[in-house]
């Protein structure tokens, strides 16, 4: 027990790989805004996951930062094809669907689903144009050829 709260005996991370059953896997901890943030885009986008709290194993996520050596949560891969896929963090997540999928950055950014349950309190609009993380944003909607409202 950690804190009065049972923790269960660690799968090793390439299980947690190899059981889920669905497009990504991410790894993330109780009260993350960006863990939030990335189920709320693959949801909106109509992406299944499986999300494994960190929290409730002990050792998996020294493993995990092992592994990829991302510190911070999410930790997202993509399992959909024969390997998994290391994509990143929340903001890598948005990137790599604009990037490697046909889900154009606009109905990523503009759903109603993504704005209202994460922790932009943005128009999409004023996402592209005003925030820090703009200028990553504008190059993956000139890579995939869209236009922003």
């Amino acid at each position: 027990m950690v804190g009065g709260k049972k923790v269960e005996k660690m799968p090793p991370l390439h299980e947690h790989l190899k059981s889920a059953k669905t497009d990504f896997l991410y790894f993330s901890q109780t009260i993350c805004p960006y863990c939030v943030r990335a189920a709320r885009t693959l949801e909106a986008n109509g992406l299944s996951f499986t999300e494994v709290n960190l929290d409730n194993y002990d050792g998996l996520r020294q493993e995990v930062v092992r592994v990829t050596g991302h510190r911070t949560v999410p930790v997202v891969f993509d399992i959909r094809g024969d390997k998994p896929i290391f994509v990143g963090g929340s903001d890598h997540l948005l990137e790599y669907l604009c990037e490697f999928s046909a889900i154009p950055l606009t109905a990523i950014l503009s759903s109603s689903i993504w704005f209202r349950l994460t922790i932009w309190p943005f128009s999409c609009s004023s996402l592209v144009t005003g925030h820090p993380a703009s200028s990553k944003i504008s190059a993956c909607s000139r890579a995939c050829s869209i236009g922003t409202r």
